[in-house]
């Protein structure tokens, strides 16, 4: 249900820079923070809405955090969740 993959941004993918996937939806992206001064190694953020984002000391912690975020509005159950872009103002 929950995977990872190499995001691809104009056909090139950069070591450690994923996008989490819940079944087939995109929810959220996980990328190396070594261009945030004192930031954790990794920056995490949720594409579903409400959004939210944050830091972790490892991939695995990020990817978890990404998961745990969305689950505490969105049960695995629900089979698509609303994005943050797709809400209107």
């Amino acid at each position: 249900m929950w995977r990872r993959k190499l995001t691809v941004i104009a056909g090139e993918t950069r070591e450690g820079d994923y996008i989490i996937l819940r079944d087939r939806q995109v929810v959220g992206r996980i990328y190396p923070a070594h261009l945030i001064p004192d930031a954790s190694p990794y920056v995490w953020a949720t594409y579903t809405y409400p959004a939210t984002e944050g830091r972790a000391d490892s991939l695995d912690d990020a990817a978890e955090a990404v998961r745990a975020h969305i689950r505490t509005r969105w049960l695995d159950s629900v089979p698509a969740v609303p994005l943050a872009a797709d809400r209107k103002r």
